[in-house]
């Protein structure tokens, strides 16, 4: 179904978004046009009062008698015997290499510590001197939210490069750094909706970076992670965006078929309110993680499904979890897309 829009700016970035437009109202200044627009913010009093009232109206669906609900089936009591350690553990199981399409598994790993083991494949910890070899030249972009902006301060980090004078950042939106240990690109995806405004053009579509790489190196690691702001999208648009996302990877590994492809997916987070326990809500997120792991499968791309390892850290889940969570996820990473 078309839509006509009267008196109203029409934004429409069919690649990325598909049958997805923003609209809004046209300034009122007769000096202003649509290409006017600074920055987005959401009104929170107007979703919370909307929620609440949806709240108010499935009351029922979140009583305790429904949501704590006790197991009767197996054993009542777990004796965990502390007689190896996690290495041996480890070793003494058959994991796979690190490589894209990996099979699920039934536990992703355990914490010891600081440190996660992975049960889904053979990651390990990287010294600043292994990284260092592993990333050079290579140019590594980052395309995601806050959480994978995480990401990129972990690495320059985990580089000796966190309070370096090369890198140079846009509002914190676009992050570079380029030098003779690594060339890392950060970018934040447009039409970030939150509670303060947020500049509307400083990030970039995911297509408008990829489709434009210089295909004569093709020295390229690229990792995608879009979801934190998703979940008040309708399924069936936000599946478009990644399947639109799937086909802009493609194109890419088309022209640079040696491309190393990552996907990282969701993690359980924070609640502020009850009412964004619907909008933002686990139960979402979870579905999302499952549509990851459902549309990049069985192509050559490397997920690093993450949301285990924040589920079990010993510490409230929040939407940016504590560093030496980050670390080990890009460990995990790095046990990707590096060679030992």
């Amino acid at each position: 179904m078309q839509f006509k829009y009267n008196n109203k700016c029409v934004y429409n970035f069919s690649l990325a978004m598909g049958k997805t437009v923003f609209v809004c109202d046209k300034p009122k200044h007769k000096m202003l046009t649509c290409d006017s627009l600074m920055s987005l913010k959401s009104k929170t009093t107007r979703i919370e009062k909307k929620f609440s009232n949806l709240f108010a109206e499935n009351a029922a669906l979140f009583h305790k008698s429904v949501t704590y609900v006790k197991i009767l089936n197996g054993p009542l009591k777990i004796t965990v015997n502390n007689t190896e350690t996690s290495d041996n553990m480890a070793h003494s199981l058959v994991i796979p290499e690190c490589k894209a399409d990996l099979p699920a598994t039934l536990s992703d790993g355990f914490w010891v510590n600081d440190t996660w083991t992975s049960l889904r494949c053979k990651s390990k910890q990287w010294t600043m001197a292994e990284i260092k070899q592993c990333v050079k030249g290579k140019q590594l972009y980052f395309f995601g939210d806050s959480t994978t902006r995480q990401w990129n301060a972990g690495l320059l980090d985990l580089l000796g490069l966190s309070k370096s004078n090369k890198t140079k950042s846009l509002n914190g939106k676009r992050t570079y750094h380029s030098s003779d240990v690594v060339n890392l690109t950060f970018t934040f995806h447009p039409y970030t909706i939150g509670r303060n405004p947020m500049q509307y053009r400083i990030g970039r579509w995911e297509y408008e970076i990829l489709d434009n790489l210089d295909s004569s190196t093709c020295n390229y690691i690229i990792m995608i992670s879009p979801w934190a702001h998703y979940t008040q999208w309708v399924k069936e648009r936000y599946i478009e965006r990644l399947y639109l996302l799937r086909q802009t990877i493609l194109r890419l590994r088309k022209r640079c078929p040696n491309t190393i492809l990552v996907v990282k997916t969701p993690k359980p987070r924070n609640h502020d309110t009850r009412t964004s326990l619907l909008y933002t809500g686990d139960r979402l997120i979870y579905d999302i993680r499952s549509l990851f792991l459902e549309i990049f499968k069985d192509f050559g791309i490397h997920i690093i499904d993450v949301w285990d390892m924040n589920l079990a850290y010993p510490s409230p889940n929040t939407v940016h979890m504590p560093m030496q969570v980050i670390y080990q996820e890009l460990n995990l990473f790095l046990s990707h897309v590096c060679k030992v």
